[in-house]
């Protein structure tokens, strides 16, 4: 039997480590997922646990695949190029500045990729939802952070130093709450995962935090968190006018959570006549491999257009 040729992806997150091959034909087969702090300890060489991922895992599957590129997600901002790391707040293991790339390229004897994760998910919801290319898409995934990437001119908006779209990182008036990026203030330290969890400890502290929509969600302060996630919707609507707002992450999947209730408040807070009138909000279809799908499509779609970034 030929091998499948294809891409391997991985998908690289605070908490787990995911790891896949996708071959020509879009299937993913062989994956797998596993802690990050088991793979990425302290005082080991990143380069060499890449490496060695990445040569056990071709070792095994050497009879059935063959690779034809390394595409990696991180939660991290990443330099225009594609070429450096500069900053994963959330594994502090990855040094700032950390050119990956090339240096990698050389360990493994094949093309590899960085991007960041929440742009891979992009690529692959847009598949996944049957979104032309043509159109304008705002992301926003509500996660332990809140994770953003607008898609316009049929790119990732990449911006001058590849950092454009963190929404996450507004600075919100009148807010004094410190973030894990260094800054005071930012977004995602009022409305998050993060931020939901400390609402949870303060105000409901008998209530798992899984079922705070559950049993909770017309409570004023619950409500409240609910129509500060319809602000943010609302800014980025306001500011690119998309053919798509394309929502995802863990907040807006969890049992109960009152999606009704959020899309109202987003019109509400929507500037009228337009964009408001026009707005139409999606849902991501997720799924924990999705990042080494998206992963591996953007690899593809590296290996194709070189210029494609």
């Amino acid at each position: 039997m030929p091998k499948r040729s294809g891409i391997l992806g991985m998908d690289i997150g605070g908490t787990r480590f995911r790891i896949g091959f996708v071959d020509q034909n879009g299937i993913l087969s062989h994956y797998r997922e596993e802690r990050t702090q088991e793979f990425f300890k302290a005082g080991e060489d990143i380069f060499s646990v890449f490496a060695g991922l990445f040569q056990n895992y071709k070792k095994e599957f050497c009879e059935e695949i063959e690779i034809q590129a390394l595409s990696v997600g991180l939660p991290s901002t990443i330099d225009r190029r594609r070429k450096v790391i500069l900053q994963t707040p959330n594994i502090p293991l990855f040094p700032d500045n950390f050119a990956f790339t090339d240096q990698m390229q050389e360990k493994i004897g094949l093309p590899v990729f960085i991007n960041r994760d929440v742009n891979n998910l992009l690529l692959y919801d847009m598949e996944q939802l049957g979104i032309s290319e043509e159109s304008s898409v705002s992301a926003i995934y509500f996660g332990t952070g809140v994770g953003n990437a607008v898609f316009l001119n049929g790119r990732i908006l990449l911006g001058k130093n590849g950092v454009a779209s963190e929404l996450g990182h507004l600075p919100v008036l009148l807010n004094e709450k410190k973030c894990s990026c260094g800054n005071v203030g930012c977004l995602e330290t009022i409305v998050s995962g993060i931020a939901l969890q400390a609402l949870q400890k303060e105000k409901f502290p008998n209530i798992r935090i899984d079922d705070i929509f559950i049993e909770e969600k017309d409570d004023p302060e619950v409500d409240l968190f609910v129509r500060n996630m319809a602000k943010v919707i609302a800014t980025e609507e306001n500011l690119f006018d998309p053919d798509y707002i394309l929502l995802g992450g863990g907040l807006p999947m969890m049992s109960g959570f009152p999606k009704e209730r959020l899309e109202k408040y987003a019109h509400e807070f929507t500037r009228k006549p337009y964009p408001e009138q026009n707005m139409e909000i999606v849902y991501s279809k997720m799924d924990q491999k999705n990042g080494v799908l998206g992963a591996c499509l953007y690899g593809k779609k590296r290996l194709e257009d070189s210029s494609y970034l």
